[in-house]
């Protein structure tokens, strides 16, 4: 159209010198009109849909027209003209259907484009009859055009204000989404800590299927509260719910701040894993000396709860803590509709039992000897050997630790002054020269009177020096319950 608009201007004869050309781009510009403004509204309408046969026929007749009026010779170009003006009423029929169609399906600004478009047609109807049978001269179809412009203008320009306040919901609602996938993944994170994706080798959630699984070295802690029962028995189930939550959000902490996390909570008790892996780790520490240090201060954190307990509940509270280092197999099971993260193997047995052995030598903090050797940091806390023993369903012994690092001031003291003592008397035990071992145990039992361990070699003494132990004597104590 603006070709046909400029070739009627007098722009075009200042620019074009040869009149004939001028015509011949006013004749081909003509025939194109329709055909594009069905694909216009071809694609406003109904976008990428599939063109009809009979638009494509018509497209194809106008573009070859158009072609033959540029490169026929210049007295053809009328016989052009009248063949298109011949074709231009199946094309107007069409152009009718069409926009009869998009009214009847109510596209969005099919009436007032129906009603723009049949005005234009029918001035250039009346155009064309008057250039055949009249020839007047007067030409109003570019007067209609120009309405037709200005009213494809307002359509288009609300079309583009629509799209921009679609557009703008689509962010509101994109963003409101992103919020949502946040909060949830957030949510999957609070059941599953990203740190376990990260061991398992995995960037997201999603990538997580049943029976995934790693073997990985760790360090394994378990704690719980002693005599949870005899606490729980005198609050009421919220208070219980109360008091659990408020107890395990301030050891949870802790965890984190070692670089480890909680796998499990189990009513009062906590599972958590510590990785020595450099990809998932801020120091040079190992996952021993991790696990150990959230040991020590999840005990004083236990001291200044009790220290600042209005509740009564809280007050005398002690927690009892195994820490166990090695090999284990860490990974989703459960089924299709419903997955779960668990840990399995020795390791994690083994620091359950120490956490239960806890109660019997009135230690806060028990660790093997496979988490002693993985310290780097031994050296420089307060550690003394305690037992060897056979755990209930196991055959090899193992070597049990104290560490008594956060004891009350004159506790720690105390095991200080008996600390050669119980280790020499132990390692008399050993070999089993329990007399000379006794000793030790008493003379350890005169400075430190309340101290279970030497209470219980001075039994196992007198037991052994009234009848000796047969078979091939090591001093390890197997236990008959977990």
């Amino acid at each position: 159209m603006a070709l046909y608009s400029l070739s009627r201007s007098n722009i075009a004869f200042e620019v074009i010198y040869d009149t004939t050309w001028i015509t011949r781009i006013e004749y081909s510009s003509v025939s194109l009109l329709a055909p594009l403004f069905l694909l216009f509204m071809q694609d406003y309408f109904y976008g990428r849909a599939k063109f009809s046969k009979v638009l494509f026929a018509i497209l194809i007749l106008n573009v070859v027209i158009a072609l033959t009026t540029l490169l026929e010779p210049f007295r053809y170009t009328m016989t052009s003209l009248r063949l298109w003006q011949i074709s231009i009423l199946p094309t107007l029929v069409y152009l009718l259907y069409f926009m009869s169609k998009a009214v009847y399906l109510r596209k969005k600004d099919a009436i007032l484009l129906a009603t723009s478009m049949f005005t234009v047609v029918f001035i250039a109807v009346y155009d064309v009859i008057d250039s055949i049978f009249f020839q007047s001269g007067i030409r109003f179809t570019q007067f209609a055009y120009f309405l037709f412009v200005v009213a494809l203008t307002t359509i288009l320009a609300n079309r583009f204000i629509s799209l921009y306040r679609q557009s703008e919901d689509l962010n509101i609602e994109l963003s409101q989404q992103k919020l949502e996938l946040a909060r949830q993944k957030n949510a999957f994170f609070r059941f599953v800590p990203v740190q376990f994706l990260n061991v398992l080798g995995k960037n997201s959630a999603v990538e997580v299927n049943l029976g995934d699984s790693v073997l990985k070295e760790m360090s394994v802690l378990f704690t719980d509260i002693r005599s949870f029962t005899t606490i729980s028995e005198q609050m009421t189930p919220e208070e219980n719910f109360r008091f659990i939550n408020d107890y395990l959000a301030s050891m949870e902490p802790v965890v984190q701040r070692h670089e480890g996390f909680v796998d499990k909570f189990m009513g009062d008790g906590i599972l958590a894993l510590f990785s020595g892996d450099g990809e998932i780790t801020r120091s040079h520490q190992t996952s021993a000396d991790k696990a150990i240090l959230a040991a020590i201060e999840m005990k004083k954190k236990v001291q200044t709860i009790n220290a600042q307990a209005k509740d009564s509940h809280f007050r005398g509270l002690k927690i009892g803590i195994g820490i166990n280092t090695g090999n284990l197999m860490l990974g989703t099971v459960g089924s299709r509709s419903r997955l779960d993260t668990t840990v399995i193997g020795d390791t994690v047995n083994v620091a359950s039992r120490l956490e239960s052995l806890t109660n019997l030598y009135r230690a806060d903090i028990l660790i093997t000897k496979s988490t002693l050797s993985a310290m780097t940091i031994a050296d420089n806390l307060a550690i003394r050997e305690i037992d060897s023993v056979v755990v209930k369903g196991k055959t090899d012994p193992i070597i049990i630790y104290e560490i008594y690092e956060a004891d009350e001031p004159l506790i720690r003291k105390l095991k200080d002054a008996t600390l050669s003592l119980i280790t020499r008397g132990i390692i008399l035990y050993k070999v089993a020269d329990f007399q000379e071992a006794l000793i030790n145990f008493e003379q350890a039992l005169k400075i430190f009177p309340e101290d279970i361990v030497p209470i219980l070699y001075r039994k196992r003494c007198q037991e052994y020096i009234t009848s000796p132990p047969t078979g091939n004597w090591v001093g390890v104590q197997h236990l008959l319950e977990k």
